[in-house]
């Protein structure tokens, strides 16, 4: 298939925008690091991809005969027992002398030599003699593996006796190439002819022929290349004997390849090795869809039980109120000029007696309007933690990795969203309280002031007696009046007069007294009706609290949904535009 090399780009780009954005995924800070680095050096090799250098290299286990092919395929000795590795994780890399490597061989940190020849048959192709698989072990298979990712073609050779070697077809499920670039080679069939007859020799080939071909699509790659050859028949018979089918793999391997040509096969490789590496982050979309799917219903779950929502936050704030306000907004509402005189002095009596008695606390707020521990409340926030709790329950039974959860978590921030409701209830509290505080209307302040004169005029009448108003009335001359005030006070120091002061005050305290009554009715009149009202104002908190909570989880919906949408586009057919 043709490869756009610009949908390459674009699925690399797309993961680097997507890790580096900081986007909801399970990936650790490790993890996350690591993918843009391989990102980062994908997108390298891509813009170097282009080259006329067709690399080859060659796999297999111990004695398989790989440097004789070598030599077969270049025609000449190439590949000697002095190029023997000192180390089996070193890797050979035969080049002509008069062409320069490839950059991304000579950079590569595996451990490698590198061998001039003069062969002019492979003066445009670099060979690369790979370690034998089954001498490798943990770190060096990995460097090896690693430096496949440079190579073109892989010529994957085996033996009649290790065809079936299972430790082969392990290391060819780790190799991240394109399978239509690999070719397999059945080397060292001339045993099977040995000392037999043609008919023989044939029946035996293609039953190993056969079973390798078999083995080998049980692995994975299907309709594989296979060649059955012998290097020796090629190196010591002047034409190859008519099973040997080593002209055909060289004539394959060898074929005059143009820049295009050599170009799709580089893109090939690539691509595999781009959809492999793009495929961790396709795995994420399962993940996401689960997460956004248990967002989804917890929120349908809520939003059913908003009603209930209001109701308990309706009961629980009530009672709260109820219990813990009704006097702090009584003291509130009470304005210390709305009663006057003995009125006043009344109120403050009933004050002293009462706080003496009930050991009432004093007016104004608490300290803490709301303490964290408040039982009557405490519904409230265990509401709060069951909301949370669903959450979290439901993305465990999804199996989904501790980041999704720890978001959850986030979302609903059941101990951060009570404190935030705490602080505004008490704004909301402390607001409504001062807004209402009570101011006394001048008409209430007047009756009480014409209340106290009315007594005072009809004390004072009492004093000086009918008949001393009587002659004034007659004879209101300025020198009889004077006369009034001195009969005033010697009728106050009479029996008379004793027993007046003594129900003029009564009278003042009766008349106080009634008016404290009538301004603490009105006053616990209006204290309900501001319980109600701040009541109300406590309840929208609540609702607007929870609401929050359910914007959190829908915004996060939709930046799940969005990733999903970045995420999908990744990994799909990189064909030629």
């Amino acid at each position: 298939m043709d490869i756009s090399l610009q949908g390459l780009r674009r699925n690399l780009n797309g993961v680097r925008e997507v890790l580096s954005r900081g986007a909801l995924l399970s990936f650790a800070p490790e993890e996350r690091d690591a993918l843009l680095t391989d990102a980062r050096r994908l997108e390298e090799r891509l813009e170097t991809i282009e080259g006329s250098f067709l690399t080859v290299g060659l796999l297999g286990g111990t004695g398989v005969g790989k440097s004789s092919l070598m030599n077969a395929l270049a025609g000449s000795v190439i590949a000697s027992t002095s190029h023997r590795r000192p180390h089996t994780e070193r890797v050979l890399i035969y080049r002509h002398a008069a062409v320069e490597p490839p950059e991304a061989l000579i950079t590569s940190p595996v451990p490698k030599q590198e061998i001039l020849h003069e062969a002019e048959a492979v003066r445009h192709i670099v060979l690369c003699d790979l370690p034998d698989f089954d001498s490798l072990v943990g770190e060096h298979r990995q460097r090896v593996i690693l430096f496949l990712e440079h190579l073109d073609v892989l010529l994957w050779v085996v033996s009649p006796e290790k065809y079936a070697d299972r430790r082969f077809y392990d290391f060819l499920a780790e190799v991240p190439k394109a399978r239509a670039n690999f070719l397999f080679v059945l080397n060292k069939v001339d045993i099977l002819f040995e000392g037999r007859n043609l008919e023989v020799g044939y029946g035996e080939l293609g039953k190993i022929m056969e079973r390798f071909g078999r083995h080998l699509t049980e692995n994975g790659v299907s309709h594989p290349l296979l060649y059955a050859a012998s290097a020796r028949d090629m190196r010591e018979s002047a034409m190859p004997s008519p099973w040997n089918q080593f002209p055909m793999l060289r004539h394959h391997l060898f074929q005059h390849r143009d820049a295009r040509e050599i170009l799709a096969i580089k893109a090939a490789n690539l691509d595999v090795e781009i959809r492999q590496f793009v495929g961790v982050l396709e795995r994420e979309l399962g993940q996401l869809e689960a997460f956004r799917g248990a967002l989804h219903r917890v929120r349908e779950e809520w939003e059913e039980e908003r009603d209930e929502w209001a109701a308990l936050g309706r009961e629980m704030l009530d009672g709260w109120l109820k219990k813990e306000m009704d006097r702090i907004a009584f003291l509130k509402l009470a304005e210390p000029d709305a009663l006057i005189g003995p009125g006043r002095l009344v109120s403050v009596a009933a004050r002293e007696w009462e706080r003496w008695t009930s050991r009432a606390p004093e007016g104004g707020l608490p300290g803490e309007i709301i303490p964290e521990d408040s039982g009557a409340l405490a519904p409230l926030r265990r509401h709060l933690l069951r909301l949370e709790d669903r959450l979290a329950n439901r993305l465990l039974s999804e199996g989904l990795p501790a980041v999704f959860r720890q978001e959850g978590e986030k979302l609903v921030g059941a101990s951060g969203e009570w404190e935030d409701l705490r602080q505004h209830w008490a704004r909301s509290l402390a607001l409504g309280l001062d807004e209402s505080r009570g101011r006394a209307g001048w008409g209430f302040r007047a009756a009480q002031m014409g209340v106290y004169g009315f007594l005072l005029l009809a004390f004072l009448m009492s004093l000086t007696g009918e008949e001393s108003w009587q002659r004034w009335l007659q004879n209101p001359a300025w020198p009889d009046m004077l006369l009034v005030p001195v009969g005033m006070v010697r009728r106050l120091f009479g029996p008379e007069g004793l027993a007046g002061l003594i129900s003029y005050v009564m009278l003042l305290f009766l008349a106080g007294g009634l008016f404290h009554g009538y301004y603490k009715k009105s006053l616990q009149g209006r204290a309900r009706k501001l319980i109600e009202a701040l009541g109300a104002q406590l309840e929208a908190v609540w609702m607007e609290h929870l609401k929050t909570v359910l914007g959190r989880l829908e915004a996060c919906e939709e930046k799940v949904a969005s990733q999903m949408t970045a995420l999908s586009r990744f990994g799909k057919p990189s064909a030629g535009e």
